[in-house]
């Protein structure tokens, strides 16, 4: 099995393997366990046998019910396929006219932050599904555009792994150029794209403050509070992390 950052589809534009990535106790985050990834709805099933042949066996869904039901995620039979989505709050796609892409802006204006602080219980889920996942094999948990809601779920991974804070930081900030060919390239075509820019950007200042706010609230016993037990941070890092000598 190859070691490869991003994988490169035609329907899909931001799939990502955490892979290669040191931490602050000198293990590095194995290849092809942890992939982040935006909208999976349009893959074809040769897209769909290549995640395989990537070691992808589970999908984790991040998105609304809405969402979720209204671009389904055609998973194959070989894969496990799970929704945990991250907000309480559903997004409403009744108005035809509106498209998926500008309620998933919409649905995220009140930020990162208020993600962790509002809905722990559905971080902490998540992050239990994704164990669930890695037992079997590798896991890929998306999005609509694979930045903000996956963006928060990779940093609270990433953060438990113990990853240097830079590292979690340019990763997150990647996002906003591969997605140039999917989610960006659909809101450029809405009479309000200016305004909406802000929440297409990844900016680094974004993921800083939420670092920040995983700092001051002391993340892992956060989480506990919440959902996850104590063995889970340890049994996330036998599955993901492996011992390096430089």
């Amino acid at each position: 099995m190859h070691n490869i950052k991003r994988i490169r589809l035609d329907h899909a534009f931001n799939i990502r393997d955490l892979g290669g990535l040191e931490t602050t106790e000198g293990s590095l985050v194995r290849w092809n366990r942890l992939f982040r990834g935006d909208c999976l709805s349009f893959l074809t099933s040769e897209e769909w046998q290549k995640l395989l042949r990537c070691g992808i066996v589970s999908v984790v869904d991040l998105r609304s019910r809405s969402e979720a039901e209204l671009m389904k995620d055609q998973v194959p039979e070989t894969m496990q396929y799970f929704h945990c989505p991250l907000q309480k709050e559903e997004i409403d796609f009744s108005n035809a006219s509106e498209s998926a892409a500008k309620a998933f802006t919409k649905s995220l204006a009140d930020g990162y932050q208020k993600m962790v602080t509002d809905s722990p219980e559905l971080i902490a889920a998540a992050v239990k599904t994704v164990i669930q996942g890695l037992e079997k094999g590798g896991v890929l948990f998306h999005c609509s555009a694979g930045k903000d809601r996956t963006g928060v779920l990779s940093a609270v991974l990433l953060t438990l792994l113990g990853a240097e804070r830079e590292d979690i930081i340019a990763d997150y900030q990647v996002s906003f150029t591969y997605n140039q060919r999917g989610i960006n390239k659909a809101a450029a075509s809405l009479p309000d794209y200016q305004a909406m820019l802000p929440m297409l950007s990844s900016d680094a200042g974004h993921m800083e403050q939420l670092l920040d706010l995983f700092h001051e609230l002391d993340l892992f016993p956060y989480l506990m509070e919440h959902g996850l037990a104590a063995p889970d941070q340890d049994h996330l890092k036998d599955l993901v992390l492996e011992r390096i000598t430089l």
